[in-house]
């Protein structure tokens, strides 16, 4: 089985305050993690360090083997991650940026799952990103996640903003 994510020794203070100390952790394919704690445990500041938005004080990170602060082109290759607030071009609409995602990463087709996700008529798909409500910029997210098809995913409350039908995905919605 592989290991697709391992953080070693992992140390970060924040205004003289150790917001993580000797955090170690892996994560093998087929598995999930989650990770809980209360506000200010520092499960957001972890996943920062995870993807490369933020260094560790101390410790390693290793993404399919790859150091990701030595590599981070290499090790952000093999996943996709949402960090808070999903950032995204106002302008364009919801099909265009699921279009920009997939030719990044060179996919021929956008997975039909993702777009159902955001809306099974696909009419918000063609609505500028400006008009959507955060929930509907949430839902794009995760779409743009999907799409991207990668070995790992690292979702920071993927949740949030979502409605009750949002928790739930059927890809023949009735």
């Amino acid at each position: 089985m592989n290991q697709f994510l391992r953080c070693e020794g992992i140390h970060k203070r924040i205004k003289g305050r150790d917001i993580l100390k000797n955090v170690n952790l892996s994560l093998h394919e087929g598995k999930v993690l989650g990770i809980v704690g209360p506000n200010g445990a520092g499960k957001s500041t972890l996943m920062k360090i995870i993807v490369g938005a933020n260094y560790p004080d101390k410790g390693k990170v290793h993404v399919m083997d790859v150091d990701i602060h030595c590599n981070r082109v290499g090790a952000i290759s093999h996943f996709a991650f949402l960090i808070e607030e999903p950032g995204f071009y106002p302008h364009l609409s919801g099909g265009q940026h699921l279009e920009l995602v997939a030719r990044d990463r060179g996919i021929s087709e956008i997975p039909q799952e993702a777009m159902n996700f955001i809306d099974s008529s696909h009419d918000q798909l063609k609505k500028k990103v400006y008009g959507y409500s955060m929930g509907m910029k949430q839902r794009l997210a995760l779409a743009l996640c999907w799409t991207m098809q990668p070995k790992l995913m690292i979702l920071d409350e993927p949740y949030n903003g979502l409605d009750p039908q949002g928790f739930v995905y059927s890809e023949n919605p009735s």
